[in-house]
């Protein structure tokens, strides 16, 4: 997603939510220093690993994550693997290492660093509500990337997305996936109006990819996303089975 086509959805969320894009420029100004001190990932290097593996798989943390991750363990060494934020501790619980994980330092800290040391990419990305959080960004030992909501500059980058699981989705799309699964991903299940609104925006997003972008999107959850076909964990079989040959 170009920032020219990013610009007027981040306009529209800043509206609707009431965000302020100066402590968003703020905040990735003070991302953006911290990160000079830091081992930065190659994109480049990314996008090879994407391409040789073709899929890419996000997780979410929605309540159907456990599910999923029990449907698609026989097959993860077939996929790039994405955790958004908070699933990353269901992950590493579960003996499954991200390649990439997406988070604005909102899920266990502990487990993303440790996931970190152990070779998972950290994407980190600053807005006006993680001010306070971006010192945790000190404590990472392994390659890092930064995003931002405004237009990129420097060493951040702005792929399009809004909530950590759809950020997943549009990078993967930037950086040559063929396939990506949603997994996890229940945008319908909101604890309250704040929370309604921004799985809103996540899913009028990827509905927007799933046309727009060049990357087939499937989604294991029942929960539906427009424009993304649901696949059941036995028709996912079938399909990887097809995919691959």
């Amino acid at each position: 997603m170009k920032f020219s086509e990013w610009q007027p959805w981040y306009n529209k969320i800043c509206q609707t939510l009431h965000y302020n894009q100066k402590r968003d420029k703020k905040a990735a100004e003070i991302l953006s220093q911290i990160l000079r001190t830091k081992k930065l990932a190659s994109l480049s290097n990314l996008r090879d690993q994407i391409k040789q593996k073709r899929i890419v798989l996000i997780f979410g943390k929605g309540q159907s994550l456990v599910e999923h991750l029990n449907v698609l363990k026989d097959f993860k060494s077939k996929f790039f693997i994405f955790s958004a934020d908070g699933a990353t501790s269901t992950l590493i619980e579960n003996k499954i290492l991200p390649n990439a994980i997406i988070t604005d330092l909102d899920g266990k800290i502990e487990d993303l660093v440790l996931a970190n040391s152990k070779g998972s990419i950290v994407i980190i990305h600053a807005h006006s509500d993680n001010i306070h959080l971006l010192d945790e960004v000190h404590k990472f030992i392994g390659l890092l990337l930064g995003t931002t909501q405004n237009e990129p500059f420097s060493n951040l980058w702005n792929f399009g997305g809004f909530s950590d699981g759809d950020r997943c989705a549009f990078m993967a799309e930037e950086l040559g996936a063929q396939l990506i699964i949603l997994a996890g991903m229940d945008l319908n299940r909101a604890e309250n109006d704040i929370q309604a609104k921004k799985l809103s925006f996540a899913k009028e997003l990827l509905s927007w990819l799933a046309i727009n972008g060049k990357s087939q999107l499937l989604n294991l959850s029942t929960e539906g996303i427009p424009n993304i076909p649901f696949v059941s964990s036995f028709t996912l079989d079938n399909f990887l089975k097809s995919y691959r040959e």
